[in-house]
């Protein structure tokens, strides 16, 4: 369990970065749309998921919880408005809650993660 004001380093996001960098590299080369459009949502999730790794890191448990729920929110509101507005030509659009949301996704697993992992070491170790 994290204490708080401890921080967690961003570690495996950045790992899903350079994997995702990497799929847009390949997909490029091979001019693959199948492998470039998941490659793309990789990396803008894993580098917001990076950005709010800190300052989530710091939280409860349950407020991890909860922010990757409503991330989850996030990606299904920003999915429903892509599938009704599909041809309209804007820029800024609602579907931007949707990768905010990916990321939160990430992040809020990522930092569950590593909480579970270390409630099992320190129960590893004993008293």
């Amino acid at each position: 369990m994290s204490e708080a004001g401890t921080e967690r380093k961003p570690i495996a996001e950045m790992t899903i970065l350079l994997i995702g960098s990497i799929l847009t590299a390949v997909a490029i080369h091979l001019e693959s749309d199948v492998l470039l459009i998941p490659s793309i949502f990789t990396c803008i999730f894993a580098g917001i998921a990076a950005l709010l790794c800190a300052p989530l890191s710091r939280q409860a448990i349950a407020f991890k919880a909860t922010v990757t729920v409503v991330g989850m929110a996030g990606v299904v509101f920003g999915l429903t408005w892509w599938m009704g507005h599909k041809n309209d030509p804007e820029i800024f659009s609602p579907m931007f809650v949707g990768y905010i949301g990916g990321g939160l996704v990430l992040a809020g697993i990522c930092n569950l993660a590593a909480d579970i992992r270390q409630r099992q070491a320190v129960r590893h170790q004993g008293p």
